[in-house]
């Protein structure tokens, strides 16, 4: 079976000739309200390169170096999963509410705390956890608590949703490359 963003994949590849991760970095680039599991969010792609991310973007309003490096969800979230995402540096763009992990100078994850985004797939995050589920399915989603806070995470698809209270406000997202 395929996918719906496989298939808008491979429609791009076959009407347009363009390679599909270049168009969908693009787009990203382009959209800062487009959120796509496992590629990018906010404006930023994975993989990229400071100096691409710094001439797009521009620089952040803060930036943290750790000694040694981090893992995501361990020390942002405090729990540790099957999926380390490593990160030496930390971007944090307080203005577009977004903070950036690096590692080596390469993008590994970006987290979004805005609510009004929409997934490559057509998901408004808006709508909450629930309505997230729904439409991504839980074939391989992990629920993390903490507390009353739940972590979502799709390790498959590259992303996870932070949902703090437990209330099906999607608090927080993290794109990351899919497991």
């Amino acid at each position: 079976m395929i996918g719906s963003m496989q298939l808008c994949v491979l429609l791009l590849r076959l009407l347009t000739g363009m390679n599909p991760d270049s168009a969908l970095e693009a787009r990203i680039k382009a959209d800062t309200m487009l959120v796509a599991p496992g590629a990018g969010a906010e404006g930023f792609v994975l993989n990229e390169s400071i100096a691409s991310l710094v001439q797009y973007r521009g620089y952040p309003e803060k930036v943290v170096r750790t000694e040694k490096p981090g893992d995501v969800f361990r020390d942002i979230f405090g729990q540790a999963t099957a999926v380390p995402i490593a990160f030496d540096t930390v971007y944090y763009y307080e203005a577009k509410r977004a903070v950036v992990f690096l590692r080596n100078g390469v993008v590994t994850a970006v987290a979004g705390f805005e609510r009004f985004r929409i997934t490559y797939e057509s998901v408004n995050l808006n709508n909450g956890i629930e309505y997230f589920i729904f439409h991504y399915g839980n074939d391989g989603m992990k629920v993390i608590p903490r507390g009353t806070d739940r972590m979502y995470l799709y390790e498959k698809r590259g992303i996870a949703l932070v949902d703090d209270k437990n209330d099906n406000v999607i608090d927080m997202f993290i794109v990351f490359q899919p497991r």
